[in-house]
């Protein structure tokens, strides 16, 4: 039960509560077709008639665009109001994604990836700054309940699209407009309902050692401990998909699997929001992850239900914490939240990304795919490790401002 959240039956909390689970409506949307192509990229290949490896090429402009947008925008919005990005960039995000089944020019595909990928990476910081202000004392909560919607949606996304384009050809996906911004105009109008918490809106660009007010060695530590944590749960479903795909495993097979595996980050957020408290916040952040080593690096030997199964724990270990790193983030950060979050949620995106695409294309290359679980693991321990040196943060001792 959620407590923190929830003790309270004011008209005020109700209202918030009301705000922060639409927000994470609208990010289970936008994650649901964020990951449209996550079981299609091995036949993306084929289809557009790319060189071995080439796609990863394009799932590396496809991450870089996300993740690497987010701080720019998350900049804008630290700067000019741009509550609007809540429900227009989704829009975009999902007309150009669900057109990715008309392409078949190489071109175009990395055009509208770009697009969407842009539109996606402009709604994360201010929504997501939005969501942990709605309760700033039980940040990490909030973060989970926000942070489960996009889980769940990364979840949905591959199964969906494994579905679709094995039942109705890539031409399928274009049907996801329709029931898509469907549901975002209902979501809008209850967003229109609810009252924000108020925000801070800086008149002047600020310097660039004020955006992270002088806590450089912190927050490169905070860095490279999440691009660790996050290459692995961007390159666990890359690698599956290349991996199922050698053994001839159908689209909706595939989907199964890797959607299982979201589903496990999932859960991770459900039990972050349930059972953890802030007190116990950094123990987690180190030891969980280091409890799914011995699982992840057999992914490569393991088939049907014992698969699934066992990317299901591994992602509910390492999901557990990934609400975590975002709280971390904004409270190490409170006047730039949108900064903040654009650093946990897409800047060690980013960088995992180009990481992951490097090393699955020579992985690739050399035919030794399966290796990647192993490298994985070391990925997981090192980050365990740079974990113990991040700070300890103060607990709550009163009502905090949201500096939202």
């Amino acid at each position: 039960m959620l407590l923190p959240l929830w003790e309270t039956s004011s008209e005020m909390t109700k209202t918030l509560i009301s705000l922060l689970l639409l927000l994470a409506g609208i990010h289970f949307l936008v994650d649901t077709f964020a990951c449209l192509m996550q079981p299609l990229w091995p036949d993306l290949e084929k289809r557009l008639e790319l060189g071995l490896g080439s796609v990863l090429w394009l799932f590396a402009l496809w991450s870089l665009t996300t993740s690497f947008g987010q701080l720019g925008f998350g900049l804008l919005a630290d700067r000019f109001p741009t509550r609007w990005w809540i429900w227009t960039m989704p829009a975009i995000a999902i007309v150009c994604l669900s057109c990715l089944g008309l392409s078949e020019s190489p071109f175009i595909t990395a055009l509208v990836l770009v697009i969407g990928g842009l539109a996606i990476a402009a709604f994360h910081p201010e929504a997501a700054a939005t969501a942990g202000a709605c309760f700033p004392d039980h940040r990490s909560q909030a973060m989970s309940v926000f942070a489960l919607a996009g889980y769940l949606g990364q979840s949905f996304g591959p199964l969906y699209s494994g579905f679709v384009t094995e039942k109705f050809g890539y031409g399928g996906l274009i049907w996801g407009i329709a029931w898509g911004l469907g549901i975002l105009l209902l979501i809008a109008i209850g967003l229109g309902r609810c009252e924000f918490p108020q925000r801070v809106v800086y008149q002047s660009t600020p310097k660039v050692h004020e955006l992270i007010g002088g806590k450089w060695k912190v927050v490169c530590l905070l860095v490279l401990t999440g691009t660790l944590r996050v290459g692995v749960v961007l390159g666990v479903p890359l690698a599956l998909a290349f991996v199922l795909d050698s053994r001839q495993a159908s689209f909706s097979e595939t989907g199964q699997v890797l959607s299982a595996f979201m589903f496990g980050i999932g859960a991770g957020g459900i039990a972050c929001a349930l059972f953890i408290r802030r007190k116990n916040e950094r123990f987690v952040l180190w030891l969980f992850p280091l409890l799914s080593i011995p699982i992840l690096v057999t992914l490569g030997l393991l088939k049907g239900l014992l698969l699934s199964l066992a990317v299901a724990t591994t992602g509910l270990l390492i999901g557990i914490t990934l609400p975590i790193f975002i709280s971390y983030g904004q409270q190490l950060l409170p006047e730039r939240q949108r900064v903040a979050s654009s650093l946990t949620m897409g800047v060690t995106w980013g960088i995992g990304s180009a990481l992951i695409a490097g090393m699955m294309w020579l992985l690739r290359r050399s035919g030794h795919v399966e290796w990647s679980f192993a490298i994985y693991g070391v990925m997981v321990l090192v980050s365990g490790i740079f974990c113990l040196l991040l700070p300890h943060l103060p607990l709550p001792t009163r009502r905090s401002e949201s500096g939202l």
